[in-house]
């Protein structure tokens, strides 16, 4: 089985072409920060109010995906808990409890001048690895991923999340998002 090469800030990563890297948000990027866009008003005014000062406190963390020193894409990484209820009966086999521990991707993004780039996928995969990482030092079967637009809902299913209820936020088993890295 191949597995991704290692990456010092996510610990696995994606065959990518250089200069794109990924690095955790800090006080360094911080005028990079400042001049990403994705569009979204919401996000922007997240990752520019939060997304350094959420990862010091240890609330969450955020990546960035970097060529040179352009932040091209943005990720954040925090824990939540999913329902056992909304779980459909494959996904609730061998859960207990009301609630059951996932990890979140949120705020995932992609600047407006590398939407059409062919992007998304890459960030995904980023965002993926970095969770399939933290699975194993700290267990969870799954990872939920809340998107910005409904139009994000077609193709985060399209790459095998499940959504949950009518919202935004959709689910996969963290065993299947390991499947589908490995073999990409």
């Amino acid at each position: 089985m191949n597995q991704p090469q290692q990456n010092s800030s996510t610990g696995v990563r994606p065959s990518m072409t250089d200069p794109w890297r990924v690095e955790r948000a800090d006080e360094q990027y911080a005028e990079s920060i400042s001049r990403f866009s994705c569009g979204d008003p919401d996000a922007d005014d997240w990752i520019h109010r939060n997304a350094i000062s959420a990862t010091a406190a240890g609330r969450a963390s955020t990546f960035l995906c970097c060529v040179h020193s352009e932040v091209v894409g943005v990720f954040t990484l925090t824990m939540t808990t999913v329902r056992i209820s909304t779980l459909s009966s494959a996904d609730r086999h061998g859960e207990q409890g009301d609630e059951t521990p996932a990890a979140l991707i949120c705020w995932l993004a992609l600047s407006t001048s590398h939407q059409k780039q062919h992007l998304l996928r890459p960030l995904l995969c980023e965002a993926l690895l970095a969770c399939v990482d933290a699975a194993t030092k700290v267990p969870f079967r799954f990872i939920i991923i809340d998107a910005l637009t409904n139009d994000l809902v077609d193709i985060y299913q399209h790459y095998g999340f499940k959504r949950i209820g009518l919202s935004r936020r959709l689910l996969m088993k963290t065993s299947k998002a390991k499947t589908l890295l490995w073999n990409r």
